[in-house]
């Protein structure tokens, strides 16, 4: 399984997010690009790449413990990029 470690994008910034997304898909430059679903717009932190399914739940425990008593994360959206 391809495993990465993430944050999700909240509601607000989805509903922001999706108005750009709908301009932006009525750009003739932009007919070939593939759009991902709002719904799973998310930041990236880190890939980990392949990992077996059995390890996922230790895997999940020690994300879980290394982010405990972690302060939130703010960040502004002032532009993004595609690839």
């Amino acid at each position: 399984m391809r495993v990465f470690v993430a944050v999700p994008v909240p509601g607000e910034v989805q509903s922001a997010l999706a108005e750009l997304q709908a301009h932006l898909a009525g750009l003739p430059a932009l007919d070939d690009f593939r759009w991902i679903p709002v719904q799973n717009l998310h930041l990236t932190l880190r890939f980990l790449g392949e990992v077996e399914e059995k390890r996922i739940p230790d895997v999940e425990a020690a994300l879980r413990a290394a982010a405990s008593g972690a302060r939130a994360l703010e960040l502004p959206l002032e532009r993004f990029g595609v690839f």
